[in-house]
């Protein structure tokens, strides 16, 4: 089936691999074209003092549609993997097909790894990604080449702060809800390295807020019990405004 332009740029993420032994398997519940987990999902966060694994699955396209300059159907060779950088401390990726090159109408899938990180080391980590992709057309071949943006790793920190020399260390932080995904309630841990009034806002994914919070932070570990059995099922993000500063996680709401 004929796709049109703006799905171009999203294909363009199928390409990400490495030159190594496969060692991942194409999940098979994934049939449509794309790539699972998508940038809105993203990917699953790490823990310090826990190693990482995750698998990414991709499904290429047999074709595609450019309009630009004019309306032109694009068979897809493939799709392959020009670079990936800026992952964690230690972390690696490898492929398969361990050619990091899939095929049109194809499937494939990265396996992504990393080593228990430390405290310090902790924090989100924005992948760049940059892709080569070769089609034929009525035209002759074509190669386009991009950075697939929007896909990181957060290695959340899960040793509490102990003590003023470390709370002053980590300064305003933002912890992950625990658990995540939340059903009924869930536990939102922040620090602050002063006594201070911040707003808690929960957007859906539309952007439009559905839940605002005052909080009232003490110095060091603060926890906030966040309810969301009126919530429906869903990706939302939460953000905490200590008045200098904004900072954002995501959440997912699976049940009541």
């Amino acid at each position: 089936m004929k796709t049109r332009i703006f799905l171009f740029a999203t294909l363009l993420m199928f390409g990400f691999g490495h030159q190594a032994s496969a060692q991942c398997t194409p999940d098979p519940q994934y049939t449509a074209q794309g790539v699972y987990p998508d940038t809105i999902q993203n990917l699953p966060h790490g823990t310090v003092g826990q190693a990482y694994s995750t698998v990414v699955t991709v499904v290429v396209p047999e074709d595609t549609m450019v309009t630009d300059p004019l309306p032109l159907t694009l068979d897809v060779v493939d799709f392959q993997l020009d670079t990936i950088r800026d992952m964690p401390p230690g972390f690696t990726y490898e492929c398969w097909p361990n050619t990091c090159i899939w095929p049109g109408n194809s499937s494939g899938c990265i396996l992504i790894s990393g080593p228990p990180l430390t405290s310090p080391e902790s924090g989100i980590y924005p992948l760049y990604i940059k892709i080569i992709a070769h089609f034929t057309s009525i035209i002759g071949p074509i190669t386009r080449q991009g950075q697939l943006p929007g896909y990181e790793i957060v290695i959340d920190n899960t040793i509490m702060p102990v003590g003023v020399e470390t709370v002053d260390k980590l300064g305003f932080r933002l912890m992950q809800n625990v658990p995540n995904p939340s059903i009924g309630e869930t536990m939102i841990g922040f620090t602050s390295v002063n006594q201070v009034e911040m707003e808690l806002n929960l957007y859906n994914s539309m952007g439009q807020v559905v839940m605002t919070k005052k909080v009232k932070a003490e110095r060091g570990l603060n926890e906030i019990i966040l309810t969301t059995s009126h919530l429906a099922e869903g990706m939302y993000i939460y953000t905490l405004n200590n008045g200098n500063k904004v900072l954002k996680q995501r959440i997912v709401v699976v049940g009541k």
